[in-house]
């Protein structure tokens, strides 16, 4: 357990005898307690710490679609921080990221309102996602390149905008705005 938490053995000892740790029993071996995983879970989620199988934070669904590279490659460094936890696939055009929505049910979806090399524009792909019966549940942020553009994102059923040029905070913060696992 102290190798878990990165404290000494005397510090887990001092923990159990406060009382900050919730032990079922002392076993019969001197020094070893029994400690539940309902409370090793506890704990783990207080220090922040993951053990797959025993406890993980939830993580946001977020589906990114746009074809600068930049944005995606920016969207990929946003899920590996640990204070934002995402599960993120990203889409170069818009019939991609709208095949792969459908089977990865995302959400949050970050969608490019200028997607040059698409049969569609950011608009209607909004108007499409709202009516899709399968991703009713996502929430759609824009990114525009101004205001007007965001304003007629917001008028076709986006939640939100994030206007162009923005940085890993903003797109972080934008995210978890809108992210239903996360919001306390």
């Amino acid at each position: 357990m102290a190798a878990l938490f990165g404290v000494t053995v005397q510090a887990v000892h001092a923990w159990l005898k406060t009382g900050r740790i919730l032990v079922r029993r002392r076993t019969s071996r001197r020094g070893s307690f029994l400690i539940p995983r309902s409370e090793v879970a506890r704990l783990l989620r207080v220090a922040g710490r993951e053990i797959p199988g025993l406890w993980t934070r939830p993580r946001v669904r977020v589906l990114v679609i746009d074809d600068d590279r930049g944005i995606r490659r920016l969207a990929v460094a946003a899920a590996r921080s640990p204070a934002a936890p995402m599960e993120l696939r990203t889409a170069a055009g818009v019939e991609d990221g709208l095949l792969l929505a459908g089977e990865f049910q995302p959400d949050v979806i970050l969608l490019d309102a200028y997607l040059r090399r698409s049969g569609f524009r950011g608009d209607d792909a909004v108007a499409f996602i709202r009516k899709a019966r399968r991703l009713r549940h996502a929430r759609i942020v824009a990114m525009a390149p101004d205001r007007g553009m965001g304003r007629l994102m917001r008028e076709a059923g986006a939640d939100g905008v994030l206007i162009k040029p923005f940085g890993l905070d903003e797109f972080r913060a934008e995210v978890l705005k809108y992210s239903p696992s996360l919001k306390g």
